[in-house]
């Protein structure tokens, strides 16, 4: 089957964000005295949003206490982004095949600032994306109404 149009999930689909989730994590634990997290434990805690992380890895649903361990991680997150993040093996190769096909790329993920410059300063370094209206990279669910709008679901690809 031809693909017309694909979408992506980033963290662990295009990028390894773990180190820097983890370094993110352990910075916030330290700001609070509790004790580190191995990288092993964070693999354990992603999955569900920032929010839950921070429960996981405070082991605490204390709304209070995680809505300011969520604010003072968020910052360390945004100083740490891209230090030890990278794409996965093909990736960059994946996303220039893609472009060079004029298929539409869409990666997404809520619409934090942080995301943005993440995806701007890792992949964009290595991908050249095409100037051709309507095939460019894009994130937000603006892109699946606006966008994806003229392509048949079959024909649209989600990994």
């Amino acid at each position: 089957m031809f693909y017309k149009a694909a979408i992506f999930d980033m963290d662990g689909t295009l990028l390894n964000t773990l180190a820097d989730l983890a370094d993110s994590v352990n910075e916030m634990l330290a700001h609070y005295n509790l004790p580190p997290r191995t990288i092993d434990e964070v693999r354990m805690f992603v999955g569900n949003g920032a929010r839950k992380l921070m429960e996981r890895a405070l082991e605490t649903t204390d709304a209070d206490f995680v809505n300011e361990a969520l604010n003072y991680y968020n910052g360390c997150y945004e100083r740490h982004l891209t230090n030890k993040t990278e794409p996965y093996a093909g990736i960059v190769e994946l996303l220039k095949n893609l472009n060079a096909k004029n298929i539409p790329i869409h990666v997404f993920k809520p619409s934090e600032a942080f995301v943005i410059k993440l995806l701007s300063m890792i992949l964009f370094t290595y991908v050249v994306w095409t100037s051709t209206p309507g095939y460019t990279l894009s994130t937000g669910t603006d892109f699946i109404s606006k966008r994806l709008a003229a392509v048949a679901p079959k024909y649209t690809i989600l990994l």
